[in-house]
């Protein structure tokens, strides 16, 4: 990337000014509200302009060259996303992405961290770097003996070892190599999962959403057959994990292997080796050393780590090691009631559970299924004092792709996590089919 590329904020400003862009403006007189149109990208009625802002960040970050490069407007879209969150100075405030005549988001200008963004980039600090804070849990955590206090807080099992850091005698390779990660990974080249499809054809790669993943190409009824196919009896998808430490994304990392995943530190011997490795970065590049010799610590005490393993319907989690993990369905939890995941493996989440609350979804009796895990190393979680989630040492989100293109399809198919007394929704022929199926799969599950 060259030291040319402009900064998102007043490039952005500039063109909502321009006027050039339809549906791009201004939602308040002091413009700092702003609407973009937010169409999926395979929906029919799928016109340039509908790409044209995105395609214009592209081409002005020097991702895209007019008559060199391939057009990707799905690569264009999660690029421009991808620097309205790293950049931390835009915020939605009003989701209608999935609004079915006028799809668009409204953001708004966060102009104190503008003003912070704006002094880092003058000073020639990136996005990569960790500006630490100055509480960490502790008033002080000057000495060894104060060190040794906060992890025994931490909740890790036993005694603290002489030595804190783990054993870098045997480390994870390129995938333990701490990254500080300004977009999430691209994957254009994978498929969202590998699931049998009546008609023998792989399901194309859809557009990464985030939580609210795009229809796919195919007629969402019969896709959704297909993705439904791959959850019942047998969970059969891949995983999207990714790792935070202290809310700052460091690796992530697509799960290929169906039957699960091992967390690790990579100094320990390789246990469950039917699971596939996901290794934690060395924490030693952070910036706040003292965050980085207690989240090695933790490493330290990780030993066998963290299994996520399907059995059948159900999504099994186990300790391996002595660091305890916690886990919960949300990065919002705030039930204040720890959920430890225990040395014997133990069922965390049900497919059956998930099609109950995705039929609610559908006929609107309740928000969007819950289907993301997150689990936290070495402190509990949901936090007892209510703590966000960016405050911890370890955190670590898990996306079962399969439920969440479900939920992306029955989207498409008409359902809406809107709920409004005052607004009339229809369901649509096409939404019943999907409910009718829903309620089969129950029936035969």
């Amino acid at each position: 990337m060259t030291s040319s590329k402009p900064l998102i904020m007043p490039w952005l400003v500039s063109q909502i000014d321009s006027g050039r862009y339809p549906g791009l403006y201004w939602t308040n007189q002091e413009r700092t509200e702003f609407r973009i149109p937010w169409k999926h990208g395979l929906r029919q009625d799928l016109s340039p302009e509908d790409s044209s802002i995105f395609k214009a960040w592209a081409v002005a970050s020097g991702r895209f060259r007019e008559g060199l490069d391939p057009a990707d407007p799905p690569v264009w879209k999660r690029n421009f996303r991808s620097a309205l969150n790293r950049k931390g100075v835009f915020e939605v405030i009003c989701d209608n992405s999935n609004n079915s005549e006028e799809p668009h988001k409204i953001y708004r200008l966060c102009e104190r961290r503008a003003e912070e963004r704006r002094e880092e980039e003058r000073r020639g600090e990136t996005g990569a770097r960790y500006e630490p804070e100055v509480d960490l849990y502790s008033s002080s955590v000057s000495q060894d003996g104060d060190l040794d206090e906060i992890l025994r807080e931490l909740n890790l099992h036993g005694g603290v070892s002489a030595d804190p850091c783990h054993d870098d005698s045997a480390p994870c390779g390129a995938e333990g190599v701490l990254q500080f990660l300004p977009s999430p990974l691209q994957y254009e080249n994978l498929s969202p999962v590998h699931i049998p499809v009546h008609d023998g054809n792989p399901s194309p790669a859809a557009e990464s959403e985030g939580a609210g993943a795009p229809c796919v190409a195919e007629e969402p009824l019969q896709q959704f057959k297909a993705q439904l196919s791959g959850i019942h009896n047998r969970l059969t998808t891949h995983f999207r994990v990714v790792v935070y430490y202290r809310g700052l994304r460091v690796h992530e990392q697509l799960v290929t292997n169906e039957n699960g995943f091992r967390v690790h530190s990579g100094g320990a011997e390789p246990v469950m080796s039917h699971l596939q490795g996901v290794c934690l970065p060395d924490p030693s590049p952070l910036l706040d050393k003292r965050q980085a010799e207690l989240t090695k610590r933790i490493l330290g005490k990780l030993g066998g780590g963290l299994a996520v393993e399907v059995s059948g319907s159900s999504i099994l989690g186990a300790r391996l090691g002595d660091s305890k993990a916690y886990w919960s369905c949300s990065q919002f939890d705030q039930s204040r009631t720890p959920r430890e995941v225990p040395k014997i493996e133990t069922e965390i989440y049900n497919t059956n559970q998930f099609i109950k609350d995705l039929i609610s979804f559908i006929e609107n009796r309740s928000g969007s299924p819950q289907f993301c895990l997150w689990f936290c190393v070495g402190e509990k979680w949901p936090d007892p004092e209510n703590r966000p989630w960016e405050k911890k040492l370890i955190m670590i989100e898990v996306t079962p792709i399969s439920l969440e293109l479900l939920k992306s399809l029955a989207v498409c198919g008409g359902a809406s996590s809107l709920q409004s007394e005052t607004v009339e929704l229809q369901i649509s022929t096409e939404t019943s089919s999907i409910l009718s199926l829903l309620y089969e799969s129950m029936d035969t599950s």
